[in-house]
């Protein structure tokens, strides 16, 4: 039995075709547990966190993303019960990884990245919240994240020449536009990554907030604010409101001006927004009034699931070529 994983490494939350997680974690085995997720490997010891890491553009510079990535299989793993019925008869378990890197650097560092999933030998052993896991990494297969992502929208895509990709994430804005008549064909000319993801907009209102002397907001306040979630509205104050309101209505202003400045048509193509930062500022994007043709997939997971899609798609080509 092997289990294939799609997996989203994205520098501000992991997300699986099931899950999403924070994109960080605490080195520490003293530290208390407290209900959160933990992870042993090689006598070290890990804790997930909210704190949030540093960016890294090249995920294979160090074990952070391969720590990552350990904790969502453990997590995946967990919720398959025949996965761990194999793994308690076998003592094994044989896993596929379907990963993604931006289209900017998909290029250069595809290779690269498939193969540090692979640097850690043939047997893999690591406890997930005290479940013993033992797997074998038997591949690892990279997909463009966004041109991935679209396939998982393909209904509403679907009668267009093209569409504008516009993936929001944690620290970039990913722009792609997509030929749907040629077959979701790519225009590399037209590509962007610009680094003013949602993490930029946090460090700005928290910077506005400290310049007043107040203490800075809680990022789940931040981001419950710009859900509209009744509850943190509830306890939030006018002053903080206001504040978390108007920059983040200026924050999506500029990103859609920058967008608009790279050449992508707002009037008349259709702009496709998707990411966990698209569900953050929807309303701020409409209310620029400045893209006429807005469609937005509220869905974080849409990248691994994408990868999922194009992993089956290549299957059934080799099939129906064998």
């Amino acid at each position: 039995m092997k289990r294939v994983i799609a997996i989203d490494h994205g520098n501000r939350m992991m997300k699986t075709v099931n899950l999403a997680f924070p994109s960080s974690y605490l080195d520490d085995k003293n530290a208390p547990a407290l209900g959160g997720r933990v992870l042993v490997f090689n006598d070290s010891t890990f804790h997930l966190t909210n704190d949030g890491m540093s960016i890294q553009t090249d995920k294979t510079e160090n074990d952070r993303y391969f720590i990552l990535t350990l904790f969502a299989i453990g997590m995946e793993l967990e919720k398959d019960a025949e996965a761990m019925q194999r793994i308690r008869a076998n003592g094994r378990i044989d896993v596929e990884l379907l990963v993604g890197l931006p289209l900017e650097h998909f290029k250069v560092q595809q290779k690269r990245f498939e193969a540090y999933f692979l640097e850690h030998g043939s047997m893999i052993s690591f406890t997930s919240n005290g479940t013993p896991i033992n797997i074998t990494i038997t591949g690892a297969t990279a997909y463009p994240q966004a041109y991935a992502a679209a396939f998982t929208a393909h209904e509403k895509l679907n009668g267009s020449r093209v569409v504008n990709i516009v993936d929001i994430g944690g620290y970039t804005v990913d722009c792609i536009q997509l030929n749907i008549k040629e077959g979701y064909a790519p225009n590399m000319s037209l590509y962007t990554s610009q680094y003013s993801g949602v993490h930029k907009l946090f460090s700005k209102i928290n910077d506005i907030v400290k310049s007043t002397g107040k203490n800075e907001i809680p990022l789940d306040s931040i981001e419950g604010i710009l859900r509209n979630d009744a509850s943190v509205i509830q306890e939030s104050s006018t002053q903080r409101l206001e504040t978390v309101r108007s920059t983040a209505q200026s924050f999506a202003m500029s990103m859609i001006n920058k967008i608009g400045d790279k050449g992508y048509d707002l009037d008349e193509d259709k702009m496709i927004f998707m990411g966990g930062g698209s569900i953050l500022l929807r309303d701020q994007i409409i209310k620029c009034n400045k893209v006429k043709k807005p469609i937005f997939i509220d869905n974080i997971h849409a990248n691994a699931q994408g990868y999922q899609i194009l992993h089956q798609m290549k299957a059934k080509r080799l099939a129906n070529n064998a």
